[in-house]
């Protein structure tokens, strides 16, 4: 259900007259607000919401950069940070500030960033395999 839409989100191109932006949004805020375990956000939710953000939100837009803090954080207090994430996360945003919030020391590269270094507590609620 409610992934199918963001995923419907991310895929569409940026001017095709459509609010993508704003009804990915809308569903999110649905998903964290619901009561129902099997709607809360999983983490293809938040890999598909930072897609989503970089694609449809202008780079000078002046919530940007918020916007990804937040949903960073969000995803850590959720427990879903995963290699989808993190790879949604290093495609989408800047990249000083992925190294920031990862707190990457400042030679270290992406490559370098190891889900299992994490805290446990990012990664709870996300299958092994993954």
């Amino acid at each position: 259900g409610f992934n199918l839409v963001l995923k419907a989100c991310a895929t569409s191109p940026p001017s095709d007259g459509s609010n993508p932006f704003g009804v990915a949004v809308k569903i999110f805020h649905q998903m964290r607000d619901s009561d129902d375990p099997k709607v809360k956000p999983d983490h293809a939710s938040y890999s598909y919401m930072f897609i989503i953000c970089n694609k449809h939100l202008p780079d000078n837009h002046t919530q940007r950069l918020q916007i990804f803090k937040k949903l960073f954080r969000e995803c850590c207090e959720d427990g879903m940070i995963s290699s989808f994430v993190v790879d949604a996360m290093r495609n989408s945003m800047p990249r000083d500030l992925f190294d920031k919030l990862f707190k990457l020391k400042e030679n270290a590269t992406v490559d370098d960033l190891v889900l299992n270094d994490l805290p446990a507590e990012w990664r709870r609620n996300v299958p092994d395999r993954l």
